[in-house]
Protein backbone atom coordinates (compact mmCIF):
# COMPACT_ATOMS: atom_id res chain seq x y z
CA UNK A 1 0.00 0.00 0.00
CA UNK A 2 3.29 1.91 0.93
CA UNK A 3 4.22 1.95 -2.83
CA UNK A 4 0.93 2.66 -4.52
CA UNK A 5 0.86 5.80 -2.16
CA UNK A 6 4.36 6.84 -3.06
CA UNK A 7 3.87 6.39 -6.76
CA UNK A 8 0.03 7.73 -6.90
CA UNK A 9 1.93 10.91 -5.14
CA UNK A 10 4.92 11.05 -7.53
CA UNK A 11 2.41 10.42 -10.30
CA UNK A 12 -0.56 12.89 -9.78
CA UNK A 13 2.47 15.76 -8.57
CA UNK A 14 4.39 15.27 -12.02
CA UNK A 15 1.93 14.59 -14.54
CA UNK A 16 0.71 17.92 -14.53
CA UNK A 17 3.27 20.31 -13.17
CA UNK A 18 6.53 20.40 -15.51
CA UNK A 19 8.34 17.55 -14.14
CA UNK A 20 8.78 14.29 -15.66
CA UNK A 21 5.87 11.56 -14.14
CA UNK A 22 8.05 8.83 -15.94
CA UNK A 23 11.37 10.38 -15.39
CA UNK A 24 10.84 10.41 -11.71
CA UNK A 25 9.14 7.27 -11.05
CA UNK A 26 12.31 5.44 -12.81
CA UNK A 27 14.22 7.24 -10.25
CA UNK A 28 11.93 5.80 -8.07
CA UNK A 29 12.74 2.35 -8.84
CA UNK A 30 16.69 2.99 -9.27
CA UNK A 31 17.44 4.55 -6.03
CA UNK A 32 15.15 2.42 -3.59
CA UNK A 33 14.34 -0.77 -5.95
CA UNK A 34 10.59 -0.81 -5.45
CA UNK A 35 8.74 -3.03 -8.48
CA UNK A 36 5.07 -2.77 -8.17
CA UNK A 37 3.44 -6.68 -8.24
CA UNK A 38 1.77 -5.73 -10.95
CA UNK A 39 3.55 -3.23 -12.76
CA UNK A 40 0.69 -2.71 -15.91
CA UNK A 41 -2.05 -2.45 -13.67
CA UNK A 42 -0.22 0.03 -11.58
CA UNK A 43 0.21 1.85 -14.30
CA UNK A 44 -3.00 2.06 -15.42
CA UNK A 45 -4.22 2.94 -12.41
CA UNK A 46 -2.21 5.84 -11.53
CA UNK A 47 -2.69 7.48 -15.04
CA UNK A 48 -6.61 7.00 -14.62
CA UNK A 49 -6.78 9.10 -11.70
CA UNK A 50 -4.89 12.11 -13.23
CA UNK A 51 -7.11 11.42 -15.80
CA UNK A 52 -10.07 11.92 -13.51
CA UNK A 53 -8.72 14.62 -12.05
CA UNK A 54 -8.61 16.29 -15.44
CA UNK A 55 -12.09 15.55 -16.18
CA UNK A 56 -13.33 17.15 -12.45
CA UNK A 57 -11.06 20.42 -12.93
CA UNK A 58 -12.22 20.96 -16.46
CA UNK A 59 -15.57 19.63 -16.16
CA UNK A 60 -17.61 22.85 -17.07
CA UNK A 61 -15.04 23.32 -20.15
CA UNK A 62 -15.65 19.85 -21.28
CA UNK A 63 -19.74 20.05 -20.86
CA UNK A 64 -19.94 23.22 -22.85
CA UNK A 65 -17.39 21.41 -26.08
CA UNK A 66 -19.68 18.38 -25.66
CA UNK A 67 -23.41 19.94 -26.19
CA UNK A 68 -21.98 23.06 -28.03
CA UNK A 69 -20.08 20.67 -30.17
CA UNK A 70 -17.12 22.85 -30.26
CA UNK A 71 -15.71 21.78 -33.82
CA UNK A 72 -12.83 24.13 -33.63
CA UNK A 73 -11.66 23.19 -30.58
CA UNK A 74 -12.80 19.76 -30.47
CA UNK A 75 -10.45 19.82 -34.55
CA UNK A 76 -7.72 21.57 -32.76
CA UNK A 77 -7.65 18.53 -29.90
CA UNK A 78 -7.39 16.31 -32.65
CA UNK A 79 -4.61 17.66 -34.85
CA UNK A 80 -2.82 17.42 -31.46
CA UNK A 81 -3.27 14.02 -30.91
CA UNK A 82 -2.52 13.04 -34.91
CA UNK A 83 1.24 13.35 -33.93
CA UNK A 84 1.09 11.11 -30.96
CA UNK A 85 -0.95 8.33 -33.09
CA UNK A 86 1.61 7.93 -35.92
CA UNK A 87 4.70 7.75 -33.41
CA UNK A 88 2.53 5.23 -31.56
CA UNK A 89 2.08 3.31 -35.26
CA UNK A 90 5.55 2.98 -36.31
CA UNK A 91 8.04 4.04 -33.10
CA UNK A 92 6.17 2.18 -30.24
CA UNK A 93 8.58 -0.86 -29.98
CA UNK A 94 11.89 1.61 -29.73
CA UNK A 95 9.77 3.52 -27.23
CA UNK A 96 8.88 0.34 -25.01
CA UNK A 97 12.32 -1.31 -25.26
CA UNK A 98 13.77 2.02 -23.71
CA UNK A 99 11.24 2.50 -21.26
CA UNK A 100 11.51 -1.32 -19.95
CA UNK A 101 14.97 -1.60 -19.67
CA UNK A 102 16.21 0.14 -16.78
CA UNK A 103 19.50 0.05 -18.14
CA UNK A 104 18.66 2.40 -20.88
CA UNK A 105 15.74 4.28 -19.07
CA UNK A 106 17.98 5.47 -16.62
CA UNK A 107 20.60 7.66 -18.63
CA UNK A 108 17.69 8.52 -20.72
CA UNK A 109 15.86 10.30 -18.13
CA UNK A 110 19.13 11.57 -16.84
CA UNK A 111 19.28 13.86 -20.30
CA UNK A 112 15.80 14.50 -21.29
CA UNK A 113 15.00 15.89 -17.28
CA UNK A 114 18.46 18.36 -18.66
CA UNK A 115 16.65 18.89 -22.30
CA UNK A 116 13.19 19.96 -20.46
CA UNK A 117 14.90 22.24 -18.21
CA UNK A 118 16.59 23.75 -21.08
CA UNK A 119 13.21 24.09 -22.86
CA UNK A 120 11.21 25.44 -19.61
CA UNK A 121 14.06 28.36 -18.79
CA UNK A 122 13.67 29.68 -22.52
CA UNK A 123 10.28 30.61 -22.14
CA UNK A 124 11.67 33.19 -19.71
CA UNK A 125 13.31 35.65 -22.37
CA UNK A 126 10.16 35.20 -24.83
CA UNK A 127 7.13 37.53 -24.49
CA UNK A 128 3.80 36.19 -25.50
CA UNK A 129 2.70 37.44 -28.67
CA UNK A 130 -0.92 36.20 -27.09
CA UNK A 131 -2.45 34.85 -30.38
CA UNK A 132 -4.89 32.39 -30.79
CA UNK A 133 -4.76 28.88 -31.38
CA UNK A 134 -4.87 28.14 -34.61
CA UNK A 135 -3.94 24.35 -36.55
CA UNK A 136 -0.55 25.14 -36.79
CA UNK A 137 0.47 25.87 -33.00
CA UNK A 138 -2.01 22.54 -32.35
CA UNK A 139 0.40 20.22 -34.94
CA UNK A 140 3.88 21.78 -33.43
CA UNK A 141 2.37 21.36 -29.88
CA UNK A 142 0.81 17.53 -30.24
CA UNK A 143 4.76 16.87 -32.59
CA UNK A 144 5.77 18.06 -28.70
CA UNK A 145 4.20 15.80 -26.37
CA UNK A 146 5.66 12.81 -28.61
CA UNK A 147 8.85 13.22 -26.57
CA UNK A 148 7.25 12.70 -23.38
CA UNK A 149 6.72 8.75 -24.05
CA UNK A 150 10.47 9.10 -23.24
CA UNK A 151 11.28 8.73 -19.68
CA UNK A 152 12.42 12.47 -18.10
CA UNK A 153 10.71 14.39 -21.00
CA UNK A 154 7.78 16.13 -19.33
CA UNK A 155 4.65 15.90 -21.43
CA UNK A 156 3.00 19.41 -19.56
CA UNK A 157 6.40 20.89 -19.39
CA UNK A 158 7.16 20.94 -23.14
CA UNK A 159 3.54 21.56 -24.51
CA UNK A 160 2.89 24.41 -22.47
CA UNK A 161 6.45 26.07 -23.44
CA UNK A 162 6.73 25.13 -26.65
CA UNK A 163 2.49 26.33 -26.84
CA UNK A 164 4.28 29.73 -24.91
CA UNK A 165 6.31 30.78 -27.49
CA UNK A 166 4.67 30.05 -30.29
CA UNK A 167 2.89 32.75 -28.77
CA UNK A 168 0.22 31.59 -26.27
CA UNK A 169 -0.81 33.43 -23.39
CA UNK A 170 0.04 31.24 -20.68
CA UNK A 171 -3.96 30.45 -19.24
CA UNK A 172 -4.56 29.11 -23.08
CA UNK A 173 -1.41 27.42 -23.04
CA UNK A 174 -2.27 25.24 -20.20
CA UNK A 175 -5.58 24.69 -20.88
CA UNK A 176 -4.70 23.19 -24.52
CA UNK A 177 -1.96 21.47 -22.58
CA UNK A 178 -4.30 19.72 -20.36
CA UNK A 179 -7.00 18.82 -22.76
CA UNK A 180 -4.18 17.11 -25.04
CA UNK A 181 -3.56 15.18 -22.09
CA UNK A 182 -7.12 12.91 -22.67
CA UNK A 183 -6.58 11.38 -25.63
CA UNK A 184 -3.18 10.58 -24.80
CA UNK A 185 -3.77 9.33 -21.13
CA UNK A 186 -6.39 7.39 -22.86
CA UNK A 187 -4.35 6.18 -25.69
CA UNK A 188 -2.08 4.84 -22.83
CA UNK A 189 -4.42 2.96 -20.94
CA UNK A 190 -5.57 1.49 -24.06
CA UNK A 191 -2.43 0.32 -25.29
CA UNK A 192 -1.17 -1.29 -21.45
CA UNK A 193 -4.63 -2.54 -21.43
CA UNK A 194 -4.05 -5.62 -24.15
CA UNK A 195 -1.05 -6.50 -22.24
CA UNK A 196 -2.98 -6.63 -18.86
CA UNK A 197 -5.44 -9.09 -20.29
CA UNK A 198 -2.67 -11.54 -22.29
CA UNK A 199 -0.74 -11.76 -18.80
CA UNK A 200 -4.41 -12.53 -17.18
CA UNK A 201 -3.44 -10.26 -14.43
CA UNK A 202 -6.93 -8.44 -13.96
CA UNK A 203 -7.29 -9.47 -10.42
CA UNK A 204 -6.86 -6.61 -8.06
CA UNK A 205 -7.19 -3.06 -9.08
CA UNK A 206 -4.30 -0.60 -6.92
CA UNK A 207 -7.67 1.21 -5.76
CA UNK A 208 -4.86 3.34 -3.54
CA UNK A 209 -2.65 4.21 -6.34
CA UNK A 210 -5.83 5.18 -8.21
CA UNK A 211 -6.95 8.01 -5.85
CA UNK A 212 -4.02 9.01 -4.17
CA UNK A 213 -2.98 10.38 -8.21
CA UNK A 214 -6.25 11.32 -8.20
CA UNK A 215 -6.74 13.90 -5.58
CA UNK A 216 -2.80 15.03 -6.18
CA UNK A 217 -3.17 15.58 -9.84
CA UNK A 218 -6.53 17.75 -9.27
CA UNK A 219 -3.89 19.80 -6.22
CA UNK A 220 -1.44 19.83 -8.58
CA UNK A 221 -3.55 21.21 -11.62
CA UNK A 222 -4.94 24.16 -9.43
CA UNK A 223 -1.20 25.09 -8.30
CA UNK A 224 -0.36 25.37 -12.16
CA UNK A 225 -3.42 27.48 -12.66
CA UNK A 226 -2.54 29.65 -10.37
CA UNK A 227 1.13 30.26 -11.32
CA UNK A 228 0.62 30.46 -14.53
CA UNK A 229 -2.71 32.67 -14.45
CA UNK A 230 -1.37 36.02 -15.73
CA UNK A 231 -3.84 38.27 -14.55
CA UNK A 232 -5.62 37.96 -10.68
CA UNK A 233 -9.44 37.55 -11.15
CA UNK A 234 -10.51 38.43 -8.16
CA UNK A 235 -8.07 42.04 -8.60
CA UNK A 236 -9.73 42.72 -11.51
CA UNK A 237 -13.17 42.43 -9.09
CA UNK A 238 -11.61 44.38 -6.56
CA UNK A 239 -10.48 47.13 -8.86
CA UNK A 240 -14.28 47.72 -9.92
CA UNK A 241 -15.32 47.73 -6.31
CA UNK A 242 -13.46 50.21 -5.20
CA UNK A 243 -13.36 52.59 -8.54
CA UNK A 244 -15.98 54.31 -6.78
CA UNK A 245 -13.10 55.82 -4.36
CA UNK A 246 -11.26 57.29 -7.09
CA UNK A 247 -12.31 60.76 -7.31
CA UNK A 248 -11.85 60.89 -3.22
CA UNK A 249 -8.51 58.87 -2.89
CA UNK A 250 -5.13 58.16 -4.94
CA UNK A 251 -4.96 54.89 -5.39
CA UNK A 252 -1.88 53.37 -6.60
CA UNK A 253 -1.60 49.63 -7.92
CA UNK A 254 2.19 47.41 -6.75
CA UNK A 255 3.30 44.44 -8.18
CA UNK A 256 3.68 42.62 -5.14
CA UNK A 257 6.32 40.66 -6.97
CA UNK A 258 8.05 43.44 -6.22
CA UNK A 259 6.96 45.02 -3.51
CA UNK A 260 5.11 43.88 -0.86
CA UNK A 261 6.13 39.96 -1.27
CA UNK A 262 4.50 39.24 2.46
CA UNK A 263 1.12 39.95 0.33
CA UNK A 264 1.92 37.30 -2.43
CA UNK A 265 -0.86 34.39 -1.51
CA UNK A 266 -3.46 37.20 -0.29
CA UNK A 267 -3.92 39.01 -3.10
CA UNK A 268 -5.70 41.46 -3.85
CA UNK A 269 -4.75 43.65 -0.33
CA UNK A 270 -5.96 47.08 0.04
CA UNK A 271 -3.56 49.01 2.22
CA UNK A 272 -3.75 52.22 4.03
CA UNK A 273 -0.78 53.57 5.28
CA UNK A 274 0.53 50.27 4.97
CA UNK A 275 -2.44 48.56 6.97
CA UNK A 276 -4.48 46.25 6.12
CA UNK A 277 -8.43 47.64 5.45
CA UNK A 278 -9.42 44.93 3.07
CA UNK A 279 -8.43 41.66 1.21
CA UNK A 280 -9.31 38.62 -0.62
CA UNK A 281 -13.32 39.37 -1.84
CA UNK A 282 -13.72 43.29 -1.11
CA UNK A 283 -16.97 44.76 -0.35
CA UNK A 284 -17.49 48.41 -0.32
CA UNK A 285 -19.30 48.69 2.67
CA UNK A 286 -16.18 47.37 4.74
CA UNK A 287 -13.62 49.14 2.71
CA UNK A 288 -16.02 52.92 3.41
CA UNK A 289 -16.04 51.38 6.72
CA UNK A 290 -12.65 51.23 7.52
CA UNK A 291 -11.39 53.98 5.38
CA UNK A 292 -13.86 56.77 7.75
CA UNK A 293 -13.44 54.99 10.90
Amino acid sequence: MFGQILEGIIQGVTEFLPISSSGHIVFLKKITGFSSENLVLQQIALHLGTLVSVFIYYYKDIKKIILNFNQKYTGYIFIGTIPLVFSALFLFDYFDKINSNMNLAFPVANYSILITGVVLLSTRFLKSENISLNWFVALIVGCMQCFAVLPGVSRSGMTISVALLLGLNSKEATKFSFFLAIPAILGSCVVKSKDLFVTDSLTSFPIVGFFTSLIVGYLAIRLLIFVTTENCELCKKAENKIRFLKPFYQIREVDVQEDHKEFLLRVPVLLKNNKVIEEGIFSRIRVLKNLLF
